[in-house]
């Protein structure tokens, strides 16, 4: 709405300072006429103020001068008669009308059928023919530029809107990662402690107690997914399937990305190994030299992958890898699966079907979108997970921020 606004305020103004730079001219025209008449005085004072009045109601002021002008050039009362279809006014009516209908089809036939008559009309002595027809060309031509600026200001809306469209649907894909990588991924595991602590605490009030906290916390994770993440997904879905727009609002520095990732993966160490599985997420290599953007997604899928594993694994072992070099990022992950996954049934690796996962159908659709797949795999009760995407970045910066001993120790 703004920036339509904007356009409007624009095009306010600009219809102003032409309309009124013409009546300008009108009026200097008007005071260096010798013996003008009444009447001339009138038909001057009439058209002055339309153009004036022109910026209120730009297509039908426009449309009265048109209407006027040809009047006044063909009144059978004493008038400036042709003067009027060759003038500023009529031209620049005629370029307003232009740019409503933003048609440029119309104007180049009429301007082919103009110059026809004039062809036609000097082939055949009938000199009224091509003198009308030549007087009218200008008049085409002001109505063919002003078709010319129609259309462009037309496709500067068209852009403008879609440029916030992208913008409103970056900033809801935004909150869908919030809500499911941090509020639901939270609630699953708290539920999760939550249920260990239930099985492994003898019966008694304390326990009833943990049980209705733990009922709340999955009726709340039921209720975000369902009412919230899932439904705003497929409003998405239905709404705009064209990929965001890569000019965004500044972005987070390398630095603050390089943070958020190491924490990341020291949650999820934590995390899962509360939850009894053993192991240490490990980082192969560098992630200093790579865009903001893609240490980002590899935080998303972190966070997706070890609450997957959380959800759906059976404690034990586990191993979670990320391999960065110049060319691609490699996320690995492998744990044992009590059931069958929800994700997949095939025994061989696949490209992922998003399904009804909405935390691992957004993570898809980011990976898709730069460039990258996810497969998986299910075989013997062990769920593999490998996803691999462009690095998209210059040669490596040495670094000692991330490198597999690091992670070994720190996690």
């Amino acid at each position: 709405m703004v920036v339509r606004n904007s356009i409007l305020f624009k095009e306010r103004t600009l219809y102003c300072a032409i309309s009124w730079l013409f009546a300008i001219g009108i009026i200097a025209d008007w005071a260096n006429t010798l013996g003008a008449t009444p009447l001339l005085h009138a038909e001057n004072l009439v058209v002055v103020m339309l153009l004036l009045f022109l910026p209120l109601r730009p297509v039908i002021f426009a449309s009265i001068i048109v209407v006027v002008c040809f009047v006044l050039a063909f009144a059978p009362f004493p008038s400036a008669g042709v003067y009027w279809l060759q003038a500023s006014p009529v031209w620049l009516a005629s370029a307003v009308l232009g740019k409503h209908i933003a048609n440029v089809i119309i104007p180049s036939c009429a301007f082919v059928l103009f110059q026809s008559l004039i062809i036609v009309g000097s082939a055949t002595q009938l000199w009224w023919v091509s003198s009308f027809a030549a007087t009218m060309q200008p008049v085409i031509v002001a109505w063919g530029i002003g078709a010319l600026i129609g259309q462009m200001t037309r496709n500067e809306r068209e852009r403008a809107a879609a440029e916030i469209q992208n913008q409103q649907r970056a900033h809801q894909l935004e909150m869908l990662h919030v809500l499911h990588d941090s509020v639901a991924n939270n609630l699953v595991y708290a539920l999760a402690r939550l249920r260990s602590f239930q099985s492994n605490t003898p019966a008694g009030n304390n326990l009833k107690d943990v049980g209705e906290i733990a009922d709340v916390l999955a009726l709340s994770l039921h209720e975000l997914r369902q009412q919230v993440i899932i439904p705003t997904r497929r409003k998405l879905d239905l709404t705009d399937a064209r990929p965001i727009s890569s000019v965004q609002s500044p972005g987070p520095t390398p630095e603050s990305t390089e943070h958020t990732l190491l924490q990341t993966i020291q949650s999820a160490a934590h995390r899962l190994h509360e939850q009894g599985f053993i192991g240490m997420p490990q980082v192969i290599g560098q992630v200093a030299h790579l865009a903001p953007s893609r240490i980002e997604l590899i935080s998303h899928c972190v966070r997706e992958v070890g609450g997957n594993i959380i959800k759906y694994g059976m404690p034990g072992p586990y191993a979670l890898a990320i391999d960065t070099d110049e060319q691609t990022i490699s996320i690995l992950s492998s744990n044992r699966c009590s059931t069958p996954h929800p994700h997949e049934q095939s025994s061989k690796f696949t490209d992922i079907d998003a399904g009804t996962s909405t935390g691992l159908r957004l993570i898809t659709e980011e990976i898709s979108r730069a460039g990258g797949t996810v497969s998986t795999s299910q075989e013997s009760g062990e769920w593999t997970i490998f996803i691999s995407i462009p690095s998209g970045s210059h040669p490596p910066v040495p670094s000692e921020s991330f490198n597999s001993s690091d992670n070994g120790s720190e996690a």
